[in-house]
């Protein structure tokens, strides 16, 4: 195994003898936080694919690491693949990195994988492992690989799946109780992690991080920021100033204009888009603007914060299982998956390519077995879920952090949280029925006292008339769906519009009827920037 480490980011090393460990993230052991030479040292006493499988039901924290000593080499990714690893190989040896970098001198060499492609196209990632290149592959989340130096027989474990077929079944004051016990202890983690350094939130007005903001409260953390973006007239502006303000903790509203929407044609952005990618992902754009801004006005100094955000609660707690899940049929839920996830670009949606995705999912997950046991099909919906958008694309997103040198974690999804809401029945996450309840009824910090008046339109004033106008149009002519007449024309100027990358209206729609949101063009942008649109 030849390890191509790149010092160039995130991660650091530690060299002790032979022995030789290249980390990202925070290891705890036994809930006590590991230096990266306590962790080195824990390691080397490893002699086997048992041990290391022993220790991955102690680790906690969200983290990855290479390692490597005399004996064996080790490339460990964590349950939620906080930081990404992938290999690739080249006359027969295994190289591992922590980067793209160095595959990237060689990649002309290696084959265009055009079914992953197609998949990325249509979602934004690919499925399992796959690449854009055959010959190049990710470390799966919950994944290690274990090389015996001596032997050269390497293992390759998937040690943690977001799937428990055996449900445990809570009473609903029993389940409240849990739910505040695993959220308590992801939060004091959290506390711990931070040590004292300011805890810096992006507010919105949803329930998770407004979760976040309240048990940090509850728990008496005192160094805490916020702040939301977005156009000038987005309705959560003024939910999040209600709330910080009711709460007493500092908020900044960054907002994103037409001015601020050149920085997606600059060489930093196309820069972290290769960075994040990973050959597998589109990369976020949202928070680059917003946290380029706030470092530019020297709001934060991002040497001394840690930045936590609600990804992901509304998975995690329920809140993507089909609400018609016990009548679904397996047609339909292949049906479901694919206008869900695989609908960047609806004019794409054909009877070949319903055939061609489904069959890439059919070969990972096992729809067809579980439906005399509805319980543990949408417990296989959400292991689609998670181990592809997920933690490909949404969780991906913590790679802009990484890219501006800022320490992150994600509260809600620790092990804590991993464990309980991947194990509880279906009556308690349908919905996000308990999650719900229990942000009614324990209500930390009193953060839900705030009643906030939604506006879901974040349209600037003078478009309402051509609003007005879709509406008439859909109720003449019933061919003409609103939803599909507001997206098509308004979406450019709603709340998503400083992330659309075309620099003029005419240009946007030229094919905006087809188009999910900003996402299928950030997608399309990748594939020109990246030489592969015509490779396929």
């Amino acid at each position: 195994m030849n390890i191509q480490y790149d010092n160039n980011t995130i991660w650091k090393s530690e060299i002790e003898g032979q022995s030789t460990l290249f980390l990202a993230g925070t290891v705890f052991l036994n809930d006590e936080k590991l230096s990266i030479k306590e962790l080195l040292n824990i390691l080397e006493d490893v002699r086997r694919v048992e041990d290391l499988s022993n220790l991955t039901k102690k680790f906690k924290g969200q983290f990855g690491f290479i390692f490597k000593n005399s004996f064996f080499s080790i490339a460990f990714v964590d349950k939620i693949r906080s930081f990404p690893i992938s290999s690739y190989k080249i006359d027969n040896e295994l190289h591992i990195s922590n980067s793209t970098k160095h595959f990237d001198t060689v990649k002309d060499k290696f084959t265009i994988n055009i079914e992953a492609l197609e998949v990325f196209k249509s979602s934004g990632y690919t499925i399992g492992k796959d690449t854009f290149y055959k010959e190049f592959e990710i470390l799966e989340s919950g994944t290690f690989i274990f090389l015996d130096i001596k032997s050269k027989i390497l293992v390759r474990e998937k040690y943690f799946s977001f799937f428990n077929e055996k449900a445990i079944k809570y009473s609903d004051d029993e389940v409240l109780k849990e739910i505040d016990k695993v959220i308590t202890v992801s939060i004091k983690r959290l506390i711990k992690i931070a040590n004292g350094k300011k805890i810096v939130i992006p507010l919105s007005a949803g329930l998770d991080s407004r979760l976040i903001l309240g048990k940090l409260i509850e728990l008496g953390y005192k160094d805490i920021f916020t702040f939301t973006y977005g156009p000038k007239n987005i309705w959560e502006r003024e939910a999040a100033e209600k709330c910080a303000n009711h709460l007493n903790v500092p908020w900044f509203f960054v907002e994103l204009n037409k001015k601020e929407k050149k920085r997606f044609y600059t060489d930093d952005r196309k820069e972290y888009y290769k960075f994040a990618s990973n050959n597998n992902s589109v990369p976020h754009i949202a928070d680059y603007y917003a946290l380029n801004i706030l470092k530019e006005k020297g709001i934060l100094d991002f040497k001394n914060i840690i930045l936590v955000n609600g990804q992901t609660g509304d998975f995690i707690t329920g809140g993507h299982v089909p609400i018609n899940i016990n009548e679904i049929t397996l047609h339909n839920i292949y049906e479901t998956l694919i206008n869900k996830h695989f609908a960047l670009w609806f004019n794409k949606i054909t009877p070949k390519f319903k055939n061609f995705i489904k069959g890439k999912l059919q070969k990972s997950y096992k729809f067809h077995n579980y439906f005399s046991n509805k319980n543990s099909l949408f417990k296989e919906y959400e292991r689609f879920e998670c181990n592809e958008r997920q933690i490909k694309y949404v969780i991906n997103g913590q790679r802009i952090y990484d890219w501006l040198d800022i320490e992150w974690y994600l509260p809600l999804w620790s092990a804590e949280m991993l464990s309980f809401w991947s194990s509880i029945d279906l009556k308690h996450k349908l919905n996000q029925d308990s999650f719900k309840e229990y942000c009614k009824v324990f209500n930390p910090g009193n953060t839900f006292d705030v009643k906030l008046n939604k506006r879901p339109l974040s349209l600037p004033y003078y478009l309402y008339p051509v609003l007005v106008l879709l509406k008439i149009i859909s109720k003449v002519n019933k061919k003409h769906k609103y939803s599909r007449l507001k997206r098509t024309y308004l979406s450019f100027y709603e709340k998503y519009y400083p992330f659309y990358p075309q620099k003029t209206y005419a240009n946007y729609l030229k094919d905006a009827k087809y188009h999910r949101s900003p996402v299928s063009y950030w997608v399309e942008t990748y594939l020109n920037e990246n030489n592969l649109k015509n490779r396929f």
